[in-house]
C-alpha cells in the first residue's frame, strides 16, 4: 500500500506559488496551493498535511501576517513547517520578533526546497 503524501503551499505571490508547487511534486501524492491562509483556512485542516510550506517575499508586513494566521497552531506544526525564503533578510526580520521560529527548516531556492521535502515528507517502505 502506497503512502498519501500531502502538501499545503502557502504563498502570497502567485508565480512564485506555482514554483513552489513545481518544485514539491516529487513523490507527493497531492500539493494544496492557497494564497492567504486567511482566506481559505477556516477550513483547512492542518492536520491532513505532511509538511507546510510558507513562501516568503521581500514585504515585513506580509510575512508577519502570514505567521500570525497561524499563530494558534504554530507549536503543533512546528515539525511540519518549512519555509521558502529567497530573500532571507525578511525571514530573518519576522525570526528577530519570533525567535521559535529560528529552528524551523527552511529554504533559500528551488533545490533546497526539493532535497528539504524528500527529508520531511513520509516515504513508502517499498521504496
Amino acid at each position: 500500500m502506497r503512502l498519501q503524501r500531502n502538501v499545503l503551499i502557502v504563498d502570497a505571490d502567485p508565480e512564485r506559488r506555482l514554483s513552489l508547487v513545481e518544485a514539491t511534486r516529487d513523490g507527493v501524492t497531492s500539493v494544496t496551493p492557497v494564497g492567504r491562509i486567511a482566506a481559505n483556512g477556516r477550513g483547512i485542516d492542518f492536520d491532513i498535511y505532511d509538511a507546510i510550506v510558507l513562501g516568503f517575499g521581500r514585504s515585513g508586513k506580509d510575512n508577519a501576517k502570514m505567521i500570525e494566521e497561524i499563530a494558534a497552531s504554530l507549536e503543533s506544526l512546528s515539525a511540519k513547517l518549512v519555509f521558502f525564503a529567497p530573500h532571507p533578510e525578511a525571514l530573518e526580520q519576522l525570526i528577530g520578533l519570533k525567535p521559535q521560529l529560528a529552528d524551523v527548516a527552511r529554504a533559500e531556492n528551488l533545490d533546497q526546497l526539493a532535497l528539504l521535502m524528500s527529508a520531511t515528507v513520509p516515504r513508502d517502505d517499498h521504496t
